[in-house]
Protein backbone atom coordinates (compact mmCIF):
# COMPACT_ATOMS: atom_id res chain seq x y z
CA UNK A 1 0.00 0.00 0.00
CA UNK A 2 1.31 3.42 -0.81
CA UNK A 3 0.92 6.50 1.84
CA UNK A 4 0.20 9.69 0.14
CA UNK A 5 2.20 11.54 2.45
CA UNK A 6 4.97 10.76 0.79
CA UNK A 7 4.29 11.23 -2.54
CA UNK A 8 4.82 14.20 -5.33
CA UNK A 9 1.64 17.18 -5.22
CA UNK A 10 1.12 15.35 -8.90
CA UNK A 11 1.00 12.04 -8.03
CA UNK A 12 -1.70 12.93 -5.30
CA UNK A 13 -3.86 13.81 -8.18
CA UNK A 14 -3.55 10.93 -9.88
CA UNK A 15 -3.56 8.84 -7.40
CA UNK A 16 -6.99 10.38 -6.29
CA UNK A 17 -8.23 9.54 -9.50
CA UNK A 18 -8.27 5.62 -9.01
CA UNK A 19 -10.72 5.75 -5.92
CA UNK A 20 -13.94 5.63 -6.47
CA UNK A 21 -17.21 6.15 -4.75
CA UNK A 22 -20.86 3.96 -4.94
CA UNK A 23 -23.57 6.49 -4.41
CA UNK A 24 -26.76 4.88 -3.40
CA UNK A 25 -28.93 7.96 -2.95
CA UNK A 26 -26.21 10.87 -2.14
CA UNK A 27 -24.83 12.75 -5.12
CA UNK A 28 -26.39 11.40 -7.64
CA UNK A 29 -27.99 14.00 -10.74
CA UNK A 30 -31.86 13.32 -10.59
CA UNK A 31 -31.91 13.91 -14.37
CA UNK A 32 -29.37 11.42 -15.64
CA UNK A 33 -29.80 7.46 -15.51
CA UNK A 34 -27.15 5.22 -14.23
CA UNK A 35 -24.94 4.71 -17.16
CA UNK A 36 -25.10 8.45 -17.46
CA UNK A 37 -24.38 8.96 -13.57
CA UNK A 38 -21.51 7.06 -13.85
CA UNK A 39 -20.04 8.14 -16.56
CA UNK A 40 -19.76 12.03 -15.40
CA UNK A 41 -17.05 12.06 -13.34
CA UNK A 42 -15.06 10.46 -15.93
CA UNK A 43 -15.69 12.63 -18.61
CA UNK A 44 -14.99 15.43 -16.20
CA UNK A 45 -11.42 12.88 -15.44
CA UNK A 46 -10.48 13.43 -19.22
CA UNK A 47 -12.14 9.99 -20.92
CA UNK A 48 -13.55 10.02 -23.90
CA UNK A 49 -17.51 9.24 -24.50
CA UNK A 50 -16.18 5.66 -25.85
CA UNK A 51 -14.09 5.43 -22.91
CA UNK A 52 -16.19 6.73 -20.59
CA UNK A 53 -19.30 4.42 -21.22
CA UNK A 54 -17.36 1.25 -21.60
CA UNK A 55 -15.87 1.49 -17.99
CA UNK A 56 -19.75 2.49 -17.26
CA UNK A 57 -20.61 -0.40 -18.01
CA UNK A 58 -18.31 -2.82 -16.51
CA UNK A 59 -18.82 -0.21 -13.04
CA UNK A 60 -22.31 -1.09 -13.08
CA UNK A 61 -21.95 -4.75 -13.81
CA UNK A 62 -19.89 -4.89 -10.79
CA UNK A 63 -22.06 -3.21 -8.55
CA UNK A 64 -25.17 -5.55 -9.40
CA UNK A 65 -26.66 -3.06 -11.98
CA UNK A 66 -26.52 -4.45 -15.54
CA UNK A 67 -29.59 -4.25 -17.27
CA UNK A 68 -30.75 -0.82 -15.23
CA UNK A 69 -28.06 1.36 -16.82
CA UNK A 70 -31.07 3.12 -18.47
CA UNK A 71 -32.83 3.69 -15.06
CA UNK A 72 -33.07 6.70 -13.07
CA UNK A 73 -32.25 7.13 -9.43
CA UNK A 74 -35.86 7.72 -8.23
CA UNK A 75 -36.58 4.02 -10.22
CA UNK A 76 -33.84 2.09 -8.58
CA UNK A 77 -34.64 2.97 -5.33
CA UNK A 78 -38.09 2.91 -2.78
CA UNK A 79 -38.29 3.43 0.79
CA UNK A 80 -39.07 0.43 3.18
CA UNK A 81 -41.21 0.82 6.07
CA UNK A 82 -40.45 -2.36 6.95
CA UNK A 83 -36.86 -1.93 7.81
CA UNK A 84 -36.94 2.03 7.94
CA UNK A 85 -34.57 2.41 4.59
CA UNK A 86 -34.13 2.63 0.99
CA UNK A 87 -34.26 -0.36 -1.17
CA UNK A 88 -33.00 -1.58 -4.74
CA UNK A 89 -35.54 -2.88 -6.46
CA UNK A 90 -38.45 -4.57 -4.00
CA UNK A 91 -38.28 -4.88 -0.30
CA UNK A 92 -38.55 -7.76 0.88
Amino acid sequence: MMSILHVERGQVTRQRQKIGMIFQHFNLLWSRTVLENIMFPLEIAGLSKVDARKKAEHLADLVGLAGRETAYPSELFRWSEATGRDCPGTCE
